[in-house]
């Protein structure tokens, strides 16, 4: 069987990966797959081009996802990667949270103040965008946080002022008494990454195998809501023991209210999607080198399985 590493970022985004193991989808086009994941206790660095680029190099990873914000800055790399394909988000945003008691009541407040994000991910540059159209860009702090499981514990261990969340994150600092105070509503596109020397057959068969993930998800989200509630408890494992029971318990009360994240179809990853990105990014010198489409984009392995 084919050998296949695969970053794992537990939920929402890694979750059709993780199905495609559990149902044997990988298996039944001869991948055998082995994650990577960072312990959920700890915090990923925020130089996420440095750091995956370390991943690919080392061995440790052959092909994950990020956003399509993210994608084309860890890709200005000379090459080592390939956006394979893409898919959207149907039922999530992300929303900054704040404690009960901040002064903090509007998007206009957070000027000037500190944000937790995971920085040069979605939660960087989503909410980046988004909030300059409320507040001068030169006026917006987002700090590093990690992924948002390490944001939350920020957030109830009083470390900082506001924190970007993403469901089910949202649904739980909401129950432990959080204030949104501002939420994204664009859709944000996931662009999956390989390494170049994979082969189109090799990248073709894990797309085929994530697709089905995809749908089943969609199809019967109740089906797989107990293996995403067990991958949130896992993340929440870390905690330090008085906070990991409240936040377990407060996810026990609203279990029923959580909703699995639902992803669109598998498509190749459009020039007009690039293009939209690619010129705002340099307009704010959010990228590290100059980016063309052709070199960062591969559609062929997916067109293989449309053709």
């Amino acid at each position: 069987m084919m050998q296949l590493r695969i970053k794992n970022s537990f939920i929402p985004w890694s979750f059709p990966e993780i199905v495609a193991k559990e149902e044997g989808f990988f298996a039944d086009e001869g991948i055998d797959v082995t994650f990577y994941a960072l312990d959920p206790k700890d915090v990923e660095p925020g130089n996420k081009v440095q750091w995956y680029g370390g991943l690919v190099d080392e061995g440790k990873v052959d092909a994950y996802n990020c956003c399509a914000w993210a994608a084309l800055d860890r890709l200005s790399d000379g090459g080592k990667n390939r956006i394979v394909g893409a898919t959207s988000s149907m039922n999530y945003a992300f929303s900054i949270f704040v404690p009960p008691d901040s002064k903090i009541r509007g998007v206009t407040d957070l000027a000037d103040k500190e944000i937790l994000v995971n920085l040069r991910t979605g939660s960087h540059y989503c909410n980046l965008r988004q909030l300059e159209e409320h507040v001068p860009y030169e006026r917006i702090r987002l700090v590093h946080g990690g992924a948002p499981h390490n944001r939350l514990l920020a957030l109830m261990e009083g470390r900082c002022s506001a924190a970007s969340l993403i469901s089910p994150y949202t649904e739980v600092a909401e129950e432990l008494g959080y204030r949104n105070v501002f939420q994204t509503d664009m859709v944000d596109v996931l662009a999956y990454i390989a390494r170049s020397n994979l082969s189109e057959k090799e990248i073709s068969v894990f797309l085929r195998a994530v697709g089905r993930a995809i749908t089943a998800i969609k199809e019967k989200p109740l089906k797989y809501k107990p293996l995403y509630l067990k991958i949130l408890m896992e993340t929440l494992g870390g905690y330090p023991r008085q906070l990991k029971r409240k936040a377990t318990e407060a996810t026990r009360r609203i279990e029923d209210s959580i909703q699995v994240v639902k992803w669109g179809e598998m498509k190749p990853y459009s020039k007009e999607t690039f293009s939209t990105i690619q010129g705002w990014m340099t307009s704010h010198s959010l990228l590290e080198r100059p980016i063309t489409y052709e070199q960062l984009v591969n559609n062929r392995p997916l067109e293989r399985l449309t053709s």
